[in-house]
């Protein structure tokens, strides 16, 4: 059996993950986030509903029910990363593409 997993997020995540960056960037009210575009599209999944998958995965084989040799595992709903950073921060951020010239403005503003 093969379970295809979403991006999946959680308790003890590194700390520069996408998610993880995002959610501390608003806890610490950073104004400016280095990001490209945004257009990628996720569908972000905690890690226990991902653990929730592979248990009704085993159960069903140790009980030889049919199971399909293939699984995608997520929420469901995919959202652009765009859309995600605006509704974590609500407005809080500026989503800036990560370019030279972005960087350079970071630098200025932040005086590094």
């Amino acid at each position: 059996v093969n379970l295809r997993l979403e991006h999946m997020y959680g308790n003890g995540e590194n700390p520069n993950k996408f998610f993880t960056y995002v959610i501390s960037s608003c806890i610490n009210n950073s104004l400016i986030l280095k990001l490209t575009k945004g257009e990628q599209i996720r569908d972000f999944i905690h890690v226990s509903d991902v653990v929730s998958a592979f248990l009704i995965i085993l159960q069903r084989i140790l009980l030889n029910d049919h199971i399909d040799s293939e699984y995608s595992v997520g929420s469901g709903t995919s959202i652009s990363l765009k859309d995600f950073v605006e509704k974590v921060n609500a407005g809080k951020i500026d989503i800036i593409e990560h370019t030279q010239k972005a960087i350079e403005e970071c630098k200025k503003i932040n005086n590094l």
